[in-house]
């Protein structure tokens, strides 16, 4: 990291863009998933409305994998409700691994031709979505009262007991989630409960965000719970530094900083991706 551009410019920088880079996502999210349209679909599919609203949130995340995707609206929205679609049909079933691999790999492909169809094309990297898919389907929600949001603490501890590992599809939903539900961004749990002794949320360090810190720390970070551990600790400082100003920051912001983050230069230029 250059010496010319202090700690605390570089995080206010990186807060800044990752607020704008966080708007962004939102109103996308919203856009595809309109809230007033909720507490009809789960009433339709029998669900409480925190639940749907979680897979919406997951399918909407999952649908980042695939390049470019919000450059063709159309195609968009017709992959993030086969997402939601996918998984709601598929919790409680026995064979609910099977039955998602079936479905996404039935999908057509560009190769089969330009069929209209209300299923969207087979997405990329279909490994990682299926197992994402896998995950959300048959991990158990936290029970809610009164349209409360779930706990993001009982819910990572969930849904990491139907993931193998700590990794990017099973905890970047929860971040969305938290997005769309401000309370939840703004007490982010970013430390153990002392009280419950509950772990601390961990944020999603996928390849950019790994890439940025080590572009500007030095420090490489992959994909354990103890990496997913030491980088929230350098999240949280980031954070600190962020508001040492008058405007606040989340540590939502940090993340999205260092994932929209490109390159810096000599003198302390910090770019962005759009």
């Amino acid at each position: 990291m250059t010496m010319r551009m202090s700690v605390v410019d570089l995080a206010q920088s990186l807060a800044n863009r990752g607020k704008e880079f966080n708007e962004g996502i939102l109103k996308r999210f919203r856009d595809y998933f309109p809230e007033r349209e909720l507490a009809g679909n789960a009433d339709k599919h029998g669900m409480e409305k925190e639940h749907l609203r979680l897979i919406e949130c997951v399918a909407q995340t999952l649908s980042w994998l695939q390049p470019r995707i919000d450059c063709d609206v159309k195609e968009a929205i017709k992959l993030v409700r086969f997402y939601r679609r996918t998984i709601i049909e598929a919790r409680g079933e026995s064979d609910l691994g099977v039955r998602i691999r079936e479905r996404v790999g039935a999908l057509r492909t560009r190769v089969d031709g330009a069929t209209e169809s209300e299923d969207p094309l087979k997405p990329s990297k279909t490994e990682g979505i299926i197992a994402g898919l896998q995950t959300w389907a048959g991990a158990e929600f936290p029970q809610v009262e009164g349209g409360i949001p779930v706990s993001l603490r009982v819910l990572q501890e969930r849904v990491l007991n139907r993931s193998s590992r700590v990794n990017w599809t099973a905890i970047a939903p929860m971040k969305l989630y938290a997005l769309d539900r401000p309370g939840l961004g703004r007490s982010w749990p970013e430390r153990p409960d002392p009280d419950s002794g509950m772990k601390e949320c961990y944020l999603p360090i996928g390849r950019r965000v790994s890439a940025s810190i080590r572009a500007l720390f030095g420090i490489d970070f992959g994909e354990s719970e103890k990496d997913h551990r030491n980088a929230q600790q350098l999240q949280i400082r980031l954070k600190e530094w962020a508001n040492d100003g008058e405007e606040e920051f989340s540590l939502l912001d940090i993340n999205s900083g260092l994932q929209a983050f490109k390159s810096i230069n000599e003198i302390g230029v910090m770019t962005y991706r759009d």
